[in-house]
């Protein structure tokens, strides 16, 4: 360990960091309950935030997915022109030989 290091306190963002991922993880039963005076989450609302996490959670993955995959073939549509693009094309080649 350097003399810097030594001299540095202990990382406190990632003490919260740990601290706040493993409050989720820690059974109900190891923790005292709120009084009732702090207690100002109903029984469904932890639920319903979840499920909301868990959509969000979904459908920003899912997004990234269809980002990607369009970028893809965007990509691939560049590298090779399709049968379409090769008939149109040929039709224009054709036109411009045949016009003169």
């Amino acid at each position: 360990m350097s003399r810097i290091d030594a001299l540095r306190g202990p990382n406190k963002l990632l003490r919260i960091f740990a601290a706040t991922a493993l409050a989720g993880t820690v059974d109900s039963a190891h923790c005292a309950q709120a009084p009732a005076s702090w207690f100002w989450t109903d029984a469904g609302i932890d639920r319903l935030l979840m499920l909301l996490a868990a959509l969000f959670w979904v459908v920003t993955h899912l997004w990234a997915l269809i980002v990607l995959w369009a970028e893809r073939r965007a990509a691939l549509a560049k590298r090779r022109p399709t049968a379409s693009l090769e008939a149109e094309v040929r039709e224009a080649r054709h036109d411009r030989d045949t016009a003169t």
